[in-house]
């Protein structure tokens, strides 16, 4: 079990890094393609974007 648990982490991080380095370079579609396409995104300020293609 402890195994399973240190992939899904190990996942979650490699994921956060992917985000990280998308976001600092200004990939929008790599940001994008990080979701699926039933994600939803509820950015401050702003109205709730759904959908692959609205994020």
């Amino acid at each position: 079990m402890e195994t399973t648990s240190t992939n899904i982490q190990e996942e979650i991080k490699n994921a956060n890094r992917q985000f990280e380095s998308h976001f600092e370079l200004g990939k929008t579609t790599g940001l994008a393609d990080l979701y699926t396409k039933e994600a939803m995104l509820l950015p401050t300020g702003f109205d709730m974007l759904q959908g692959k293609k609205a994020i």
